[in-house]
């Protein structure tokens, strides 16, 4: 037998295995037990190798408990000394498994996607069934800050080399003709206290629509080439984040029409004069229409003169026709301010989208938020806003940046940078 080569034999006495179940369970508890075995002789070999290869010297044989994708694994390694008098664990180093870490590189992997995507007792829960082992809570949330904190840094270390240092945007990534970025925000509750919340900011960002079914009754589209980007950070960091992440992945400024959709809140609109100057703001018309039926519910007729005249190109008129509607008794002043208010800081981008003309394929020219809004809630409300939930700022960061990666079909790939 090759001497690089390990065995572990599988006896099963098929006496007591009376149901489909009995050997199903005796397989699994046996051909793990074997893995555990198997691993530990794979230590133990490259372990005899590395020393025998790097001349070190043995020192003093220490145990080390490691959770792995088979169970929890027990096995010793050494101490060892190289000619310089340094002393370590030449077999973790050499296996990648770190220093202070209770998880394989493997299980690890596995860790992270669960926290990604369910509460973390019961991704507790999921993992602890998986490997046949208990394991707290609480070393899951310890893993996904630790991976979080180093992604987020590494991220930041990125784009404030474009706007400190003026380094420009690597990127390997085909320009594209059109570049859609569709904006919203939503809140979260914040461990601060009740009634506290934070406010996490989403961008997606698109090259174009497919028709998903030339048979629906209602077209329905997917995106092209979409990323996902969010964070619990300022208005000005997230500028800073979407444009670098627009330019490294899409070559934002290659791009012969950008196109910026949001509800045309205040910060949104700063991120348009602030980092995309050059960007078509459009207002999304589904924002625009729910607050006047906020306001004009009650009176139909009025409300449908106003959808008329926003569908006609004839909006300009808006803010008189609200005045007089306020002077007549109709609506509050404090209704009339707030749309008032709203229609004027939006006048402009209501109709945005037609300086574009035929220069865009028809399916970008709706003026919705439906794609935005159904990230946010995939993004966010699904992990982030479940009942009972609170988040302190920087778990919550750090466990969003993790998701991403998950939602962006990055995980994979990214894994190893957060190692």
């Amino acid at each position: 037998m090759n001497n690089n080569t390990v065995t572990e034999t599988i006896c099963i006495d098929i006496e007591k295995l009376n149901t489909i179940e009995d050997i199903e369970k005796e397989i699994e508890a046996k051909t793990r037990q074997a893995a555990k075995e198997l691993m530990r002789k794979i230590f133990s070999k490259k372990e005899e190798k590395i020393f025998k290869e790097q001349k070190l010297t043995k020192k003093q044989k220490v145990q080390r408990y490691l959770y792995t994708i088979f169970g929890p694994v027990r096995f010793n390694r050494y101490k060892a000394k190289n000619r310089h008098g340094k002393i370590s664990y030449a077999l973790d180093r050499a296996l990648g498994i770190e220093n202070q870490s209770s998880f394989s590189p493997g299980l690890q992997q596995r860790i992270i996607f669960l926290c990604t995507m369910y509460p973390y007792r019961q991704a507790k829960d999921i993992l602890s069934y998986e490997i046949s082992a208990q394991i707290d809570h609480r070393a899951l949330w310890r893993l996904v800050q630790k991976k979080g904190i180093k992604l987020r840094q590494e991220d930041l270390n990125e784009i404030e080399s474009l706007y400190r240092d003026a380094k420009p945007v690597e990127s390997n990534a085909c320009s594209h003709e059109t570049i859609v970025l569709e904006v919203d925000g939503t809140g979260i509750s914040s461990k601060e206290g009740k009634g506290n919340w934070m406010e996490a900011k989403l961008a997606i960002i698109y090259t174009g629509k497919s028709l998903e079914s030339k048979n629906s009754k209602v077209a329905r589209y997917s995106l092209t080439n979409k990323t996902v980007f969010a964070t619990l950070a300022d208005s000005d960091s997230f500028g800073k984040a979407v444009s670098y992440l627009a330019e490294k992945k899409y070559q934002l400024s290659k791009a012969k029409n950008v196109i910026l959709l949001s509800d045309g809140d205040p910060w949104i609109k700063k991120l348009h004069t602030g980092y995309m100057p050059y960007s078509i703001h459009q207002c999304d018309h589904y924002h625009l229409k729910k607050k006047l039926k906020q306001v004009y519910n009650r009176y139909p007729a009025l409300l449908n003169n106003f959808l008329e005249l926003i569908a006609a190109r004839k909006h300009y008129k808006l803010p008189y026709l609200i005045k007089m509607s306020k002077l007549r008794g109709i609506i509050s002043d404090e209704d009339e301010e707030m749309l008032v208010s709203y229609i004027e800081a939006n006048m402009d981008n209501i109709w945005a989208i037609d300086s574009l003309k035929d220069s865009i394929p028809k399916e970008l020219k709706k003026v919705g938020s439906g794609a935005v809004e159904k990230n946010i809630d995939i993004a966010i409300a699904r992990r982030f806003k479940l009942r009972g939930m609170s988040w302190s700022k920087e778990g919550a960061s750090n466990l969003l940046a993790l998701r991403l990666l998950y939602l962006n079909k990055d995980f994979e790939s990214c894994f190893n940078m957060v190692a």
